[in-house]
């Protein structure tokens, strides 16, 4: 059995702030569309890299964040809170050493846009977890797992206030006191609230004093720094000049607030104390640094980390003389036609920040000490949006190239280490485009055309700088690779003008003639992107990829009516096919189109609606189409010695009067050796024909083999060579469970078959069932087949099938039932099956007849509707389960359920052996026979 591991995640962060934590653990969790991802930021001795996804939410990740445990400890993380537009936060705890769902909040009417979570322990309740969410429905919800605590929760809103929220009791009734911070510095800067860290200074440290302190930060491109001090009942007192003792000073009068916390009385005294300027666009993220062990206990250091849509993140940190908050170091994003940040994290040592942005991309800091200064480090990077392409380098599938909605091109290779390791990034960004692409196709190792939202399609060659990288961070001989014909007469890099949708190709002889103090663009928000070659010896930084990784578009293809929507590339490199969306034939053509001259060749009709995948055999001379019309077209290319003809000629196809699959066909492959070719559809089935012009004589045009996935099946693929000795076929094992309500189905799992030597139809007649965690293959043979004889097959059990509606099939039934028993002496298994039990109206078989006769002849009934999968898997079980009682005695002999109910027929699941029964009871089959030990079952 084939082992599958994954050994590269790739993905994006989603655009939205709050959307990524680095917590403790050394760990980040982020949001990438529906799924919570984990993600192993560069260390020392780790490479960064993304660990796991979680899915469980319906909808888009708005917010993440990890459980804090109070005090705190350098245990492992407790787990982490998500909250997603569908209106749910989930809490995720570790459990066996895996992230998992614990719980699923549900409360809110609108998305939920951030989220809090704290876990408290205490000496009388232990454990606490507060969890508290804040939706676009303009409410908070404050979750908790146990009865005792206080929490203090702030909330930032569009009221340009600060609320300060703390839980309190009162006849039984949880009420919950608001007070106010009002952003008082100046009326007309005042604007809506979009970042708040509360963090505590209450550790056993004579540094900390034991405050609480908050900032925030809004769209007035300000931040603001809070201090909550504790106060006792006395200070709260407010006494006039003349009510003053002698010894006593005039203090001004505090903001303060009092909550109780069980019978005690707590006041807190409120103050600005900081108002921090240095961003010149909205705010997004503050984070305080997290408390560090400095071996006398925990200390909380007191720098702040703002990150802004001005591309840059500021570190800040008060003055040690004066104690004015003052910035100590700039980092940010330079290039690139892009927006800034949406948040930014400390790691758990503060040596290390780390950003997220508008394009869904980390930029990764380290404190190097020994240079004093934050050098940039290699993050994990990915598309933001739909990935709708991804293809492999031909020359050996050396590196992926991916395409996305998110209007980027991606290549992804791995990096060689020196230590021998080999972990994937992000390596070149060879397009980024202003309209969403669609599809892509390799023409050879340093060429590929795309097609986007638009009616061009673009070629695209890599430049010699590219090479260069390439072969150094993938450990290549950059030599042999620069004596290829592909690899000559490059350009240096490519740049993108202002507002510009074309790579232009930058020559060496231009990059010296470049003016380094070129004039930033009037309009600064779109800067010109100007190439500067970098010999890179590990993967580029964000700020590399968006404008050093570019390749040089060469030509543009005219000739579709609408957007580009598939393309395909023949082995050779010399033939680019394309189709765009279509509504009407005249539209529905495959365009030819010849990679050298760049001239179409001709135009290949069949279709009535858009081509949605084009796929070239691996010797060249088939061309396979699908078709949102539910059909395929198979095209065969022209003999060399025939030069008259059209360089491809149709030769079969589907049509809609005999097309197999009801919905679009989204994706077609060819098998290694090109005999077999795959469709797969939005009809939940994946198709194995045979191609036609191997069939003998006129033959109906009919799959091979259907799989049915259980759900729409968008893309498929086969590996170019045989894995298994010119294997095709794989195993579906089905799994049950039986419980004391009866047979629990629990899904089905695909794996490669280990019988060598067998035909397609002997294949068929074999099914592998796993009950109760044992693992047997039923093989059936047909009695019908004349090579078939009763008498010399000692089978393990025997099914006797007969039509519920005909009468005649159940007499005969009856016949063979005592052949089997009074003629034959056989002491197996038998089950008469009776067929077509949704046929309720045409019965001419009543149940309790059968019944009577199989209980008469030691026999068993059972009552199925294989075209509904009505009572399969109970007859699957049935079968295999008799078989064992029969080898073993001491097991227990299964019953047979015979549910007649017309009610339970409307709901039956349509997953299961549909088709195999299909053929088991339609059709002859012929024995096989295969190294594994096989149960035998004559039908």
């Amino acid at each position: 059995m084939t082992a599958i591991e994954t050994c590269y995640i790739s993905t994006g962060c989603n655009r939205t702030p709050h959307c990524a934590d680095w917590g403790l653990n050394g760990l980040i969790c982020f949001g990438s569309c529906r799924s919570v991802t984990v993600y192993q930021p560069e260390e020392e001795t780790k490479s960064a890299k993304i660990l796991q996804t979680h899915v469980h939410h319906k909808d888009r990740v708005n917010c993440v964040t990890w459980i804090k445990k109070l005090p705190v400890s350098e245990s492992n993380a407790v787990g982490l809170v998500s909250g997603s537009v569908d209106n749910t936060a989930i809490v995720w705890k570790y459990m066996d050493g895996k992230l998992k769902p614990a719980a699923t909040l549900k409360n809110h009417t609108g998305p939920v846009n951030g989220v809090a979570a704290m876990c408290l322990q205490t000496s009388t309740v232990g454990m606490t977890t507060y969890v508290a969410t804040s939706s676009a429905d303009s409410t908070v919800n404050l979750w908790k797992q146990e009865n005792e605590g206080v929490p203090m929760l702030a909330c930032g809103c569009d009221d340009q206030k600060i609320h300060i929220f703390i839980e309190q009791s009162e006849k039984n009734i949880k009420l919950f006191d608001n007070i106010s911070l009002k952003n008082n510095v100046s009326s007309r800067n005042e604007d809506w609230i979009r970042a708040i860290d509360l963090q505590l200074m209450c550790f056993k440290n004579q540094q900390d004093t034991g405050d609480i302190i908050l900032a925030s930060a809004a769209q007035d491109f300000f931040i603001r720094i809070w201090r909550f001090s504790r106060r006792s009942v006395e200070d709260n007192i407010v006494k006039t000049v003349k009510e003053l003792s002698l010894d006593e000073e005039i203090k001004m009068k505090e903001n303060t607030f009092q909550f109780k916390i069980g019978e005690e009385t707590v006041v807190y005294a409120v103050s600005l104390e900081s108002v921090l300027s240095g961003h010149e666009n909205w705010i997004y993220s503050v984070k305080w640094q997290p408390p560090v062990n400095s071996g006398s206990g925990w200390h909380q250091p007191m720098h702040l980390l703002s990150a802004s849509m001005d591309k840059t993140m500021i570190l800040w940190k008060p003055d040690k003389e004066s104690g004015v908050w003052v910035e100590e170091v700039r980092v940010g994003e330079v290039g690139g036609n892009t927006l800034g940040f949406y948040g930014g994290m400390f790691s758990p040592d503060g040596l290390s920040i780390m950003a997220h942005g508008y394009q869904g991309a980390f930029h990764h800091w380290a404190f190097t000490k020994s240079k004093g200064t934050w050098e940039p480090q290699v993050t994990a990077s990915g598309h933001f949006d739909v990935v709708c392409d991804v293809e492999w380098d031909k020359g050996g599938g050396q590196y992926l190239v991916s395409l996305s909605v998110d209007q980027t091109t991606r290549l992804h290779a791995p990096w060689k280490q020196s230590n021998g390791q080999a972990d994937w990034y992000e390596i070149a960004r060879p397009q980024v485009h202003g309209y969403d692409l669609q599809c892509l196709a390799l023409i050879n190792r340093y060429k590929f055309a795309s097609g986007a939202d638009e009616k061009v399609i673009r070629s695209f060659d890599a430049p010699k700088n590219f090479i260069e990288n390439f072969c150094s961070i993938c450990g290549i001989s950059l030599e042999a690779e620069l004596q290829k014909e592909e690899a000559q007469n490059r350009p240096a890099g490519a740049s993108v003008p202002a507002l510009g949708l074309s790579n232009k190709a930058v020559y060496s002889g231009d990059i010296e003639k470049i003016n380094r103090n070129i004039e930033q663009h009037p309009n600064d928000q779109y800067p010109e992107v100007y190439f500067t070659p970098v010999a890179l010896q590990t993967p580029p930084t964000e700020e590399h990829l968006l404008q050093n990784t570019l390749w040089p578009e060469t030509q543009k293809l005219y000739g579709h009516g609408y957007e580009i929507f598939a393309l395909a590339c023949d082995t050779e490199g010399k033939i680019l096919a394309s189709s765009c969306k279509a509504s009407k034939v005249d539209f529905a053509g495959v365009i030819l189109w010849d990679t050298t001259t760049w001239n179409q060749i001709c135009t290949l009709e069949g279709h009535t609606l858009t081509v949605t995948q084009m796929a070239f055999s691996h010797n060249g001379n088939y061309l396979l189409t699908v078709s949102r019309d539910r059909t395929w077209m198979l095209y065969r290319k022209r003999d060399e010695n025939d030069q008259n003809e059209s360089l491809f000629t149709r030769i079969s196809g589907t049509n809609k009067s005999n097309t197999a699959h009801t919905r679009i066909i989204w994706s077609c492959a060819w098998s290694h050796d090109d005999k077999y070719f795959l469709t797969a559809s939005r009809d939940k089935k994946v198709m194995v024909w045979l191609r036609p012009d191997l069939s003998s004589g006129d033959i109906p045009l009919k799959p091979q083999s259907v799989i049915d996935v259980g759900d729409a099946a968008t893309a498929i693929h086969l590996p170019p060579v045989a894995c298994y000795a010119d294997k095709y076929l794989i195993d579906k094992v089905r799994s049950f469970k039986t419980t004391t309500k009866g047979v629990v189905n629990r899904g089905d799992s695909v794996r490669k078959r280990s019988a060598p030597g067998n035909s397609v139809d002997q294949e068929e007649n074999l099914v592998t069932v796993q009950l109760n965690g044992e693992e047997s293959t039923l093989e059936f043979l047909d009695a019908s087949d004349n090579e078939v004889n009763l008498e010399n097959i000692r089978a393990d059990a025997y099914i006797i099938i007969f039509s519920i509606p005909h009468r005649d099939t159940f007499d005969t039934a009856v016949d063979l039932l005592s052949e089997l028993r009074m003629d034959m002496g056989i002491d197996r298994t038998v089950i008469m099956v009776g067929n077509k039990l949704d046929l309720v109206r045409k019965r001419k078989v009543k149940t309790e007849e059968a019944q009577e006769v199989s209980k008469m002849y030691d026999g068993k009934y059972i009552e199925v509707s294989a075209g509904l999968n009505h009572n399969i898997d109970e007859l699957l079980v049935g079968i295999l389960g008799s078989i064992r009682y029969k080898l073993n005695p001491s097991l227990t002999d299964p019953v047979l359920r015979v549910d007649t109910k017309k009610a339970g027929l409307s709901a039956l699941s349509m997953k299961g052996p549909i088709n195999f029964f299909g053929r088991l009871f339609r059709r002859v089959s012929r024995k096989s026979r295969g190294r594994k030990k096989r149960h035998h079952t004559v039908a």
